[in-house]
This record gives C-alpha cells, structure tokens and sequence, in this order.
C-alpha cells in the first residue's frame, strides 16, 4: 500500500488504457487529480458556495466526500448531479451530523482557551491537565472527520454507530491520520504564506485558490488515504468470509484480503440506487 493508501485495484478508471500500468500510491493520486482536474475545480466550487451558510455544511460534506469517493475509486460521478442527490438523500442525518460537529469543535475551542488561560496565568497540573485532554479531544475529533461522511454516503447506519466506527477509525489508522493532518497543515501554509504573493488568503488570488482548488485537493488527499481503510476494515471482510447477511458493494472493484479486521456490521447503501440487498 503506497502513501495515499490506494490498493492495486484491477478495474481501470475512465479515459486509461485497458493495457496501461496502474500507478500506485503517490503517483497514482496525482495521475487521478491532474485527469479529473476540471471536474474537480467545478466540485470545489459547488463545495465551497455551498459552505457559505454553516448549517448546510453537513449535507455539502456529504455530496462532496461521495464525489471524491468515486473519483479515487475509479468510479464515473456526475459532479453536481451525484453531488445535490446524495446531499438530500442523506440531508437528515448529515445535517444533524454537521451541526453536532460544530458544537463540539466550537465546545472544545472555547475549552482549549479557557484552560489555556488560566494556565498561563497558573501554571500548574490542575489546569495543564484539562488542556492536554481538550487538546486529545480535538485531535480525536478531526481525525472522525476524515472518515464519518464517508462512511455516512457509503453504509446505511444510524449516528450512534457513525461515531462510534469513525472514533474506532480515529485510533486505527493513527499512522494514516496524522498523515492527512500533515497534508492539510502543509496545503493550508502554502495558501497562506506563497512567498510571491505575501498574504495570499486576504487577496483576490487567494480567494481564487480558495474557492476553485484548496477544497477538492485537500478533499481527493483524504479520501485517497481514508476510505481504503473503510474497504478494509467495513466491506472487504465480509466478503471475503461469504457472510450471508454480508454487505455488498455493486459494482465492486476490489479483491478482497483473508485476513482483514472486521469492525463493524452496518449495511451498505448504494446513494444511486438506494439500499442494497
């Protein structure tokens, strides 16, 4: 398994050569950004209108992280078609997903700060502790992140069991976290301090970088990286093992692995065709 976390999966993506070589890892995520580049700047775009009122962020994630899934799979996607389908598709449960996220980074934002200041003011264990755990806590919250809307637009599965699995997943591919995190980190410091442009997120610039690329490329990364530990973890096992009441991926792609961790048991659904059987 490469850095992006992609398999070698057999089935060739749109517009490759049947008797083409796959590329793994690295090179392969970068083959898929630069043929799906088009796309993927119209998807930015309708990702970060769509952002611009904060209660809607739920349901945007979850058109955008179905899109990108297809993308790093291989799979054809109609940007704003696949996008504003499974946005109401999953709208409920997204929407409440959004809103709980922002409470709980905004709860633990306020946190961090509290406890921080009275740190400075005191240092001492009886508020370096409580720091330390609200930054664990925050850490852990991101890395949900990378894997709760995708599994959302992937299994059906109630909001108790989405968190539960997407925590599982925060401490599982500790390794594969922290390396999102670094990516997003990096991405973020290049928007914001390319020495030729100075401060380039307050200028015209970079509000273009912002709204047509920064998104999808920080986006099809994580993506790239996370859901080949979904595969791994939620879908692959089940197959392999012909559990009766498995689920199943159509159209699949994948080979599965005889050894591969199971964690949970939730059904797959399929946002194009509804539930699957």
């Amino acid at each position: 398994m490469g850095l992006f976390g992609f398999s070698d999966y057999n089935k060739d993506g749109p517009g490759v050569s049947k008797n083409e070589k796959q590329k793994k890892g690295f090179f392969r995520f970068w083959e898929i950004y630069f043929r799906k580049f088009g796309r993927l700047v119209q998807l930015n775009l309708i990702f970060a209108v769509s952002c611009c009122t904060i209660i809607f962020v739920g349901p945007a994630m979850a058109g955008f992280s179905y899109v990108l899934r297809n993308f790093s799979q291989e799979k054809h996607a109609f940007v704003w078609d696949d996008y504003i389908d499974t946005a109401k598709k999953n709208f409920k449960q997204s929407f409440i997903v959004g809103i709980l996220n922002t409470l709980l980074f905004v709860m633990l934002g306020f946190a961090i700060w509290f406890w921080y200041s009275c740190y400075v003011g005191n240092p001492s264990m009886l508020f370096s502790v409580p720091l330390a755990v609200c930054v664990l806590g925050l850490i852990i919250l991101l890395f949900m992140q990378y894997y709760m809307y995708l599994i959302l637009v992937t299994f059906d599965i109630t909001i108790k069991k989405l968190y539960r699995n997407s925590l599982i997943l925060a401490f599982y591919a500790l390794p594969k976290n922290i390396l999102i995190t670094a990516i997003i980190i990096l991405s973020s410091l290049f928007v914001v301090t390319v020495p030729t442009a100075g401060q380039l997120a307050v200028t015209a610039l970079g509000f273009a970088v912002i709204v047509l690329f920064y998104f999808s490329f920080v986006g099809l990364a994580t993506v790239c990286i996370s859901y080949p530990v979904i595969k791994k973890t939620m879908i692959d096992p089940y197959r392999d093992r012909e559990i009766p009441t498995a689920p199943v991926v159509r159209e699949s792609e994948y080979e599965p692995s005889a050894d591969e961790e199971i964690i949970c048991s939730d059904e797959i659904h399929d946002n194009d065709g509804g539930d699957q059987k």
